[in-house]
Order: structure tokens, then sequence, then C-alpha cells
């Protein structure tokens, strides 16, 4: 049986989690497309690239490649990303965000933006303080256990 500690923190991690698990934007997207989208804006960001190829994707979202195909379908079908071959080898694919893409990515940052606002107004400067450095510690936790877990695998 587990402490009244574990199921107190459990309960609260469920309920925050529980607004991120809700389909984005009424319905327009599923959280794991939503991510797909992060992946590749912040991609070509960070390198410069004009998009990304399905094989890079695949690594850095730790998929499959047939869940990645099936998402990035899904994707462009709905206007978010587009498709684009070298024109050195027609069998290379590049992925890239369309203006509607990168419309959503804007609208949704301005949104989680205000969200935080929101909270750092009602918790208050110091609270807000303290709840980073308890986040900070709670990450810092858990990349040292994951650490721990690839010894042993």
């Amino acid at each position: 049986m587990s402490s009244p500690l574990v199921e107190n923190l459990s309960d609260a991690l469920r309920e925050i989690r529980r607004f991120r698990k809700k389909e984005i934007f009424d319905g327009l997207l599923y959280r794991s497309e939503f991510c797909m989208l992060i992946a590749i804006h912040e991609y070509c960001e960070n390198t410069g690239e004009i998009g990304i190829k399905p094989s890079v994707l695949t690594e850095i979202l730790g998929s499959s490649i047939s869940a990645v195909s099936k998402q990035l379908k899904a994707v462009e079908e709905k206007g978010y990303i587009e498709r684009s071959y070298s024109k050195k080898d027609k069998r290379v694919v590049y992925i890239s965000l369309t203006q509607k893409g990168i419309e959503l990515l804007k609208k949704a940052k301005k949104e989680r933006n205000s969200d935080i606002e929101t909270i750092i107004r009602k918790l208050g400067k110091e609270k807000t303080e303290f709840l980073i450095e308890i986040l900070e510690e709670i990450s810092a936790i858990m990349d040292e256990e994951s650490k721990v877990e690839k010894k042993h695998d």
C-alpha cells in the first residue's frame, strides 16, 4: 500500500496532466501531432534547414517510423505540414511547416504564455519562484534516475 504522500502527489500530477491530454484547439490536433509540429519547427529553427527528414524526426520523437508516417499523413491532410523533395535525389523527402502550421504554433505559444501568466499572477512571485525551484529539482532527479536505469539495461 502506498503512502498518502505518494497518493496525493500522484493525484496532483494526474490533475495537471488531465488538461494536457485533451485535443488541442477544439479537436484540430492530438497532443502527439502537436508535439510533432513543435519538433519540426524547433529542428528547422535550430539548424537553419528548410525541412527535416522523416528519419531524423523519428529519432527526435523516439517513435517508430510507422507511427511517425501515420502522424505525418494526418497533419499533412490537415494542412499543417508540406513535403518537398531533394533536387539532387528525389527519394529524399523534407518535411516543413506550412503557414497554417506556423500560425497554429504562434497561437499555442500565446495561449500557453497567457496560462502561465495567470498562474504566476495567482501564485505570486515568491510561490512561483519556489515552484520553479521544485520543478528543476524534480527534473534533475528524473534525469539522474534515467541515467541509472540506462546503466542497468
